[in-house]
C-alpha cells in the first residue's frame, strides 16, 4: 500500500503528539523542537535539515527522499555505540518508523545526509583514522532497507521524531532487523537518550 494511503486510512486514528513522554522539552537554534537527554549518559545532537521546527522537503517523499545529515554534539563516558530511531507517532495506533540506524561509535562527529539505502554501510564520506566507519540500518515500516522520508497525506502536517540512544554495549541485532527487533534489542542497552522532533506537511492541491 502507497504510504499516503496508509496514512489516509489511519486518518481517523491519528493522534496530535507534541513531543516524548519524557524529557523537558526546549529550543535549540534554529527553533525545532528537542528534548533534554534523559537517564544517566549525556547526549546531545542536531539535525540542520529542521529549520524552525520544519523539515525542508528535499528530504521527504516530495523532495529527494534523502535521510538528512545527524550532527553528534556531545556523547558521556559510559556510551559504547549510538543507535537512531525515527518515527511519525501520528500515523495511527502504532508509530510509523521511518528509519532504524545502528552501530554508530559515539566519536563519530556526524552522520552524512543521503546515507546508502543498504544494511551495512561503510560511510567513506566521513573523514577518519583508518577505515572509514560501518554502520547498520534496519527494515522500515514501508519494507525498505535504510530511510524513507516523511510522506503525510495532502493536507495534512504530521510529527516526526528523531531519537538517539547511547548504549551501554552493541545493539547485536542483524543489519536489516524489522523495526520490532530493534526496539526490543534496545531494553537494558539504554544509558542515555535524547529526542530531536520536526513537523512536515503538505499542501492540499
Amino acid at each position: 500500500m502507497d504510504r499516503r494511503a496508509f496514512l489516509a486510512a489511519a486518518t481517523g486514528v491519528t493522534a496530535a503528539v507534541s513531543g516524548c513522554s519524557t524529557g523537558t522539552t526546549e529550543g535549540n537554534d534554529s527553533g525545532s523542537t528537542a528534548e533534554q537527554p534523559t537517564l544517566g549518559a549525556t547526549l546531545t545532537f542536531d539535525i540542520p535539515a529542521v529549520d524552525s521546527n520544519a523539515i525542508r522537503p528535499r528530504y521527504t517523499c516530495d523532495g529527494e527522499n534523502v535521510s538528512p545529515e545527524l550532527i553528534v554534539i556531545e556523547t558521556g563516558d559510559a556510551i559504547e555505540t549510538l543507535a537512531l530511531v525515527m518515527d511519525d507517532p501520528d500515523a495511527g495506533p502504532e508509530p510509523y518508523v521511518h528509519w532504524t540506524l545502528w552501530d554508530v561509535p559515539p566519536t563519530l562527529e556526524s552522520i552524512p545526509q543521503d546515507v546508502r539505502k543498504q544494511a551495512t554501510v561503510s560511510l567513506t564520506e566521513v573523514e577518519s583514522e583508518g577505515e572509514p566507519p560501518t554502520v547498520s540500518q534496519g527494515t522500515n515500516d514501508a519494507g525498505s532497507v535504510g530511510y524513507t522520508g516523511p510522506c503525510p497525506p495532502e493536507g495534512e502536517e504530521h510529527l516526526y521524531r528523531f531519537q538517539l540512544y547511547g548504549l551501554s554495549e552493541p545493539l547485536g541485532v542483524e543489519p536489516g532487523a524489522d523495526p520490532e527487533a530493534v526496539r526490543d534489542a534496545l531494553d537494558g542497552t539504554v544509558v542515555g537518550e535524547t529526542t530531536f522532533t520536526g513537523r512536515y506537511g503538505t499542501p492540499t492541491e
